[in-house]
């Protein structure tokens, strides 16, 4: 694997992603019935996915926590399974550990996070938005292991996640504009598709979010990504209850709209 998959502590904890990835299973916790559909939908379409590939090797980009994962169907469908994530949580490292043919990987799936974080201090004031798109678009194929051939790749509701810790962090440098950040977050999103193999994947994400007052009155409406997805050979679409107990928004109800594409 690349050297520059793997990412440090400190990186992580800069950019937000153990906060985040403690505050998800927070969330699950407190929402596990609203949240039961979805997750039940995406294993369904993962194996349905799955039945049509090759069962050698099984690689899932964005592994999580498993809540929407059929690890269990996946470790005897497929010869091996690689769970590949910028960190994996402790209680996942114990529990992989009952399968002989799961392995974790470590590496980041945008493969820039590193090089943005080096390149840190020459971005106060000197990288222009054309140098870091560049840079995006030079690392962008850092984010599977060349060294392994996979027979299925699973993108399970990760891509509209991708972008935002990385501009997130570039916001807090006040150096690119709204327009700028908004191209990055597109192309760190296109080059997540550019890694799937054609005929190969299967993509899950939540494309839209629908806001909800305490009256279930529609308040904003909005896109989670901000790029065309490929055509599925075969697809299904749903809802998911994302919080309705107000948690994330003081007072707001969040429900998105998930599509899910073999392709």
């Amino acid at each position: 694997m690349n050297k520059n998959t793997k990412t440090a502590t400190g990186i992580l904890k800069k950019f937000g992603y153990k906060k985040d990835r403690e505050g998800l299973i927070t969330r699950y916790l407190r929402e596990a019935e609203n949240w039961k559909l979805h997750t039940e939908n995406s294993k369904k379409f993962i194996i349905e996915s799955a039945k049509t590939k090759k069962k050698e090797l099984c690689v899932v980009a964005g592994s999580g926590w498993w809540l929407d994962i059929p690890v269990n169907e996946l470790s005897k469908m497929f010869k091996k399974v690689i769970m590949i994530d910028i960190t994996h949580p402790t209680q996942i490292i114990k529990k992989s550990k009952n399968y002989n043919n799961i392995e974790l990987l470590e590496a980041d799936l945008t493969g820039v996070v590193n090089e943005i974080y080096k390149h840190r201090r020459p971005l106060f004031g000197k990288m222009k938005s054309f140098e870091l798109n560049k840079l995006i678009h030079r690392n962008y194929n850092l984010g599977l292991p060349k060294n392994i051939k996979p027979d299925f790749v699973i993108s399970p509701n990760v891509l509209s996640q991708l972008s935002i810790f990385i501009t997130n962090y570039l916001s807090s440098l006040k150096i690119f504009d709204k327009k700028e950040l908004s191209n990055f977050e597109s192309l760190i999103q296109e080059n997540h598709i550019k890694i799937l193999p054609k005929n190969k994947s299967c993509l899950i994400v939540d494309y839209k979010g629908h806001d909800y007052n305490s009256s279930d009155k529609l308040i904003r409406e909005y896109s989670r990504i901000s790029i065309e997805l490929p055509k599925g050979n075969f697809t299904k679409k749903w809802s998911w209850d994302f919080d309705l107990s107000g948690n994330f928004k003081k007072n707001t109800k969040i429900i998105f709209k998930v599509v899910a594409l073999d392709f």
